[in-house]
């Protein structure tokens, strides 16, 4: 850990947020970038399976609690879209589309995995639940 000259971390831990004195708050914590990977990774379904995001694992938390949602990510290769939707009876559909050069192993609950390539590509449910992750 870096220590800054007052003998503190440069990283407050503050639990008041920006209440305090906000010079002493830092939004480069490693707290904050947890909930955005799990955010990507297991509501929007996005991961990569190669560092280069040529292959990625696409998939979702489907979960009526949930509810309609999208997410984006932009990479080295393009943007990768996901958008959802869970009906009341918990049945779903998915929707992806992956920028030229990169392929996608997709894995929706209630589905057969499939291997898709650039392009928009549409899911369903077909067992007519979709489960929680």
């Amino acid at each position: 850990m870096v220590v800054g000259p007052e003998i503190t971390p440069l990283i407050w831990e503050r639990w008041n947020g920006d209440a305090g004195d906000v010079a002493m708050n830092s939004f480069n914590h490693y707290a904050l970038g947890a909930i955005t990977a799990f955010l990507y990774r297991r509501v929007g379904g996005i991961a990569p399976a190669v560092p280069s995001f040529a292959e990625v694992t696409v998939r979702p938390l489907m979960d009526k609690r949930l509810g309609d949602g999208n997410l984006r990510h932009d990479t080295v290769r393009g943007r990768i879209e996901t958008v959802w939707g869970v009906g009341a009876d918990g049945s779903g559909w998915f929707a992806l589309t992956l920028p030229a050069g990169v392929q996608a192993n997709v894995q929706i609950p209630g589905a057969p995995a499939r291997q898709v390539g650039p392009g928009r590509h549409r899911f369903a449910s077909s067992s007519g639940e979709v489960a929680a992750g």
